[in-house]
């Protein structure tokens, strides 16, 4: 047994179940560390470790649904130091551009498999999972802004409301409730 490193700060552990990768960032240190389950039994093999150029003080992982499949990125994280928000994306160096089908398995979607009746009854399901190979009409399956609370409601992204049309009460209103 190996100790995979010595924090002297809080450590923020992620992992990546697709591609069995764990990820290691210590608060104050200015490294992630990343690590890969072996197929031969219960190991973790040291992949890379990302320096930054200042210590962090928090990390996280970004939904997979933020990743570029065209730039083989397998993860994407954000890093927050005393000055900046720094992105971090995991890629897998690759000769060639565009989709690699055997980098992305198919992803959890983020909808449950469950409702309550059948999870409360005891039933087991796995996961809902979808390819995330992109179509020929779609270039890239990076997140644009504004299409992200899409994605998860389902719902098109609503536009700023006017300020009139803004809830809460009326002034009128209002002053009634003071009385």
């Amino acid at each position: 047994m190996r100790r995979l490193d010595d924090y002297p700060g809080i450590g923020f552990p992620f992992f990546d179940e697709d591609h069995k990768v764990f990820f290691v960032a210590g608060k104050g240190e200015m490294a992630i560390s990343y690590y890969q389950f072996s197929k031969q039994g219960n190991y973790l093999d040291v992949l890379s470790c990302f320096r930054g150029k200042e210590p962090q003080k928090g990390f996280s992982m970004m939904p997979k649904t933020c990743v570029d499949v065209m730039e083989s990125e397998t993860m994407r994280g954000v890093r927050m130091t005393a000055k900046t928000i720094e992105y971090v994306k995991f890629k897998v160096p690759r000769k060639t551009g565009g989709f690699s089908k055997d980098l992305y398995p198919d992803w959890r979607i983020g909808t449950p498999a469950h409702d309550f009746a059948s999870y409360w009854g005891g039933a087991d399901k796995d996961p809902i999972r979808e390819s995330v190979e992109p179509t020929s009409a779609k270039k890239s399956s990076t997140v644009k802004p504004g299409n992200f609370m899409t994605k998860l409601t389902g719902a098109p992204a609503a536009s700023p409301a006017p300020a009139a049309a803004a809830s809460g009460p009326s002034s009128a209103e209002f002053d009634e409730l003071k009385t």
